[in-house]
């Protein structure tokens, strides 16, 4: 690239290049010299084509990457539930729990770099990011990251379990996916979990089986979540299978915290729930007479505006 600039340089100049045989050595540096605002406006332009060039080239990319349903910087975060339905069969949800940025979960550019690395190897029938934690220290690095956002997002759970507040724990299988399916399906990082007795239903009557008719799904693209989900169970569980080792310590215990009282109000009858209403309105009032005169009257508003707010809720 710099001889070519050189020989253009010399084209739109017109340098004398029997001059240049008549110099001596000594003398270049001088005749450089004197050429210096050639050589300086020369450059500037062949940098500002050069700028221009890359620029349309990004976009092209961009524009292109933009039809096939690429997204960059992004982080899907979703919980897949296979749920029994009244009718038979089973039906398929996944939530999204939160759409972030990389970048706060992966810190170092180390991190990312390699994600992006993964991502790009990934296939239509191999979605998910292989990655070799037991030879890699990065990948190991990265499942950490992983680990350690997930437990982050369930910090109540852990706080109650501390305290010794009621909680339920469940053992959760997770993987970084890029899916390249096409169509309405975005492709973009996604990092998929779900239960591991769910992950060994799917493995037991699907997988081994096929005995389960194909669980009902909210939209026809939600298919191809199906087809990741059998790909990953196989993963987790099939010990002979090629990509066992990539995801086979993706596993965590996750807590939730219970709220008690709450649980115990929703699972009260409807007309259990008006009497606790109206006892609740009894104890406001009944309250009210400990207090002193000049405190009665507002202290009876304010309850009377939170048994409003009570109401709105129920």
């Amino acid at each position: 690239m710099f001889w070519i600039a050189i020989c253009l340089w010399l084209i739109i100049t017109k340098f004398d290049i029997q001059c240049i045989r008549r110099i001596s050595a000594h003398e270049v540096p001088d005749e450089i010299y004197k050429q210096k605002e050639e050589i300086v406006f020369f450059f500037a332009a062949i940098w500002q084509v050069y700028g221009y060039i890359c620029g349309q080239y990004a976009s092209h990319i961009a524009e292109a990457e933009a039809d096939r349903g690429v997204v960059h910087d992004s982080l899907c975060i979703s919980v897949n539930i296979l749920q029994k339905r009244m009718s038979g069969g089973h039906a398929l949800f996944f939530p999204t729990l939160q759409e972030i940025s990389p970048s706060s979960v992966f810190l170092d550019k180390v991190h990312l770099k390699r994600i992006d690395e993964l991502a790009e190897l990934t296939e239509l029938d191999q979605p998910f990011l292989r990655m070799d934690c037991a030879n890699n220290r990065i990948d190991r690095e990265i499942n950490k990251m992983v680990c350690n956002h997930l437990s982050s997002m369930c910090m109540e759970g852990q706080l109650a379990k501390c305290f010794g507040l009621p909680v339920e724990e469940h053992s959760c299988i997770f993987g970084l996916t890029n899916e390249k399916v096409g169509g309405s399906v975005a492709c973009k990082l996604r990092l998929m979990l779900v239960r591991e007795d769910t992950l060994k239903l799917i493995y037991e009557h699907w997988v081994q089986d096929e005995s389960e008719q194909v669980p009902k799904f909210q939209r026809e693209s939600h298919a191809s979540r199906w087809d990741v989900l059998l790909k990953m169970a196989k993963m987790y569980f099939d010990e002979t299978d090629a990509d066992h080792s990539c995801i086979k310590d993706n596993r965590i215990d996750l807590t939730i915290k219970i709220d008690s009282a709450a649980f115990e109000i929703q699972a009260r009858p409807l007309g259990e729930i008006a009497q606790l209403d109206t006892s609740v309105v009894q104890a406001v009032g009944a309250s009210n007479t400990l207090l002193p005169p000049h405190m009665q009257k507002r202290s009876s508003g304010i309850g009377f505006r939170k048994m409003r707010g009570f109401r709105r809720c129920m």
